[in-house]
């Protein structure tokens, strides 16, 4: 007779819990010389752990998924632990034994007490039953799954279990392998929020990857599971390639590791794409290194002249529609040099200016500039920043010793407070306690001075007899000037530029032919409303569009219903939002119903009734995600 088996939708901890509890309990009771008779190790081992006259799997009354089965299987038979064990559940049986021999009370009395708990078990019949729907009521209280549980469990549970084990073995497993993360971290709910932001065109709720993942596999349920997996592997491969440190490609890797530096996740769904571009034949490399190149410039150049990033995730959302699969690079340079606003790519004379006189020692990503500046042109042997510590060649010691007093002159105090933090005044060193407050010639000459170092970064201020507000400003310009060869600007022929610029506006309609001043009724009171309306708008990241009638903002300058739209009037403005109005429970008396009471409509006339109405625009985001669009 067959043994039964059956898969577990719930309650896998709780079981493996219990296994090693078990197995812990039966070593205790190999290594005392008492016993009891109605309890024996062998008897523990094949009454809850072994099948003792099965073989391969059946063996086991517990197999778990493909990354902890050996760990188990190794401490089940106590043999020794496979290369890559499963460290959690190494860790909890070598608690669970060590508490057990520790206690004062007898194996027997444990093993009762084990008796008492209580098991209920439901069984589904895979004809009539939805196992998927049943895991998420029980899943609905407790302590959350990750995205990705969730999302492995809805594509995988409704498979026979041949087909299961097998998609499992070659795609999932391997995915799951490649986003291990020691540090801990959620990088495979990155990874598929990444994905479905290729998918979908916008970038999903944090908090709604799984709902939104069923949503598309509904819209999309001619592709099969086996598809849809293989899909995800391949992009999961990609994403390790590009974010994980996983490209075997030198130059690509550099990039991706000067991207990883800046922190930033939100270009990754673009680059995805590029690399599946470029994986699939369809994009040269050089092309790829090109368009990876320009993706870091644009982030960097935007830091340095704090522009505020909370629009980047929408812009590259929205981007992905935008550029030609069949000419990246071209339509992405045109993309770049036709974006304004909070989406511009700075200019080198605004990029050279902030990085001269902006505080960047206090900036996020000083490491990160420090390292490229310092590693410009070296291809092998790099300089790791992280093993240096930055320098202010000019102290930041209010206290100023009398020879820095003197070699600043007798604006020492305002050269101080205006130069300390800037590019020029900042290198690195591995004597930073040693150089402290020093003049500067000692700093220069001492051991693991200035004079003394290896770092590429030193060698101006080795040859230099001085350090004053003049030799600051002189070699903050010069590192400018390389930052411009590292962070370059995009470049296209003018007339292929005009063509980006006249699609720009064709893909606008009639956005584009008006501005604010277009308006007669914007003035005094109705324009620092709109101020404020733009202030909230280009917090949430939405795009403005200036047309004849009216001021429309949404996620991208082709994304309609719009999200919100003004229609500026003298004294106040008359505003919609794409909320529906029946579902507001107490609306002010000046709101009303618009366009079958899918929208909000309502006048207002000072700050009070602007927040009320745009605090509509925040509850929609939360409801709808990144395109709050209702219609």
């Amino acid at each position: 007779t067959s043994l039964p088996r059956l898969l577990v939708i719930d309650g896998q901890q709780r079981l493996t819990t219990f296994s090693l509890i078990v197995e812990a309990l039966a070593r205790v009771l190999e290594s005392q010389s008492e016993g009891a008779p109605e309890i024996t190790a062998r008897k523990l081992r094949h009454y809850f752990l072994l099948n003792a006259e099965e073989d391969g799997e059946l063996r086991y009354k517990l197999v778990l998924s493909r990354g902890d089965s050996d760990t188990l299987r190794s401490i089940m038979e106590k043999t020794p632990l496979p290369d890559q064990p499963a460290d959690r559940l190494v860790e909890n049986f070598r608690f669970f034994e060590e508490k057990i021999s520790a206690c004062h009370l007898r194996p027997a009395d444990l093993y009762r007490g084990l008796n008492k708990l209580l098991v209920v078990d439901i069984a589904l019949d895979r004809e009539r039953d939805n196992p998927q729907l049943i895991f998420e009521s029980l899943n609905s209280t407790g302590l959350d799954l990750s995205q990705a549980d969730l999302v492995r469990n809805f594509v995988l549970m409704g498979l026979e279990p041949e087909e299961q084990r097998e998609l499992y073995r070659d795609y999932w497993y391997p995915m799951e392998r490649s986003f291990v993360n020691k540090e801990g971290g959620d990088l495979f709910d990155r990874f598929l929020r990444a994905w479905l932001t290729i998918k979908l065109g916008e970038v999903p709720n944090r908090r709604r990857g799984y709902e939104e993942f069923k949503n598309y596999r509904g819209s999309h349920a001619k592709t099969s599971i086996r598809e849809l997996v293989e899909d995800l592997h391949d992009f999961a491969g990609h994403y390790a390639a590009i974010a994980l440190g996983k490209e075997d490609d030198a130059q690509l890797r550099s990039i991706y590791v000067g991207l990883r530096q800046l922190r930033v996740d939100v270009p990754l769904p673009f680059l995805m794409v590029c690399y599946a571009h470029y994986r699939n034949g369809q994009l040269p490399h050089a092309d790829l290194v090109t368009i990876s190149q320009l993706v870091e410039s644009w982030l960097f150049r935007r830091a340095v002249c704090e522009i505020p990033s909370n629009v980047l995730s929408r812009t590259f959302a929205s981007l992905l529609g935008q550029v030609d699969p069949e000419n990246l690079l071209e339509s992405f340079t045109g993309f770049l040099l036709t974006r304004q606003g909070r989406q511009r790519f700075p200019t080198d004379d605004e990029f050279r200016t902030q990085l001269q006189t902006r505080n960047l020692y206090e900036a996020r990503h000083r490491n990160y500039c420090l390292s490229r500046l310092e590693n410009v042109g070296r291809t092998k042997e790099k300089v790791s920043v992280g093993e240096f510590t930055i320098e202010h060649v000019l102290p930041q010691n209010k206290n100023l010793s009398e020879e820095w007093r003197q070699e600043l002159g007798a604006a020492w105090e305002e050269d101080q407070e205006r130069w300390l933090h800037t590019l020029g005044n900042l290198t690195l060193t591995g004597y930073n306690s040693e150089l402290s407050d020093r003049p500067f010639k000692v700093k220069r000459d001492q051991l693991g001075g200035f004079a003394d170092s290896p770092i590429r970064l030193n060698r101006d201020l080795a040859g230099l007899d001085r350090w004053n507000a003049n030799e600051i400003e002189r070699r903050g310009r010069a590192l400018a000037a390389s930052a411009l060869e590292i962070w370059r600007t995009p470049t296209l022929r003018s007339d292929v530029l005009d063509k980006y610029r006249e699609r720009l506006q064709t893909s606008q309609g009639g956005a584009g032919r008006y501005d604010l001043d277009h308006f007669v009724s914007l003035r005094g009171r109705s324009l620092d409303l709109l101020e404020d309306v733009r202030r909230r708008t280009e917090k949430l990241g939405l795009v403005e569009s200036i047309w004849k009638y009216f001021i429309g903002y949404s996620g991208s300058a082709r994304s309609r219903p719009y999200s919100l739209i003004v229609w500026p009037r003298v004294g106040f403005l008359l505003l919609s939002v794409n909320y529906p109005f029946a579902d507001i429970e107490a609306p002010p008396e000046n709101w009303r119903a618009f366009r079958d009471g899918k929208r909000t409509r309502g006048r207002v006339r000072d700050s009070r009734q602007l927040g009320e109405m745009l605090d509509l625009l925040d509850r929609s985001f939360e409801l709808k995600g990144s395109n709050p669009q209702v219609d």
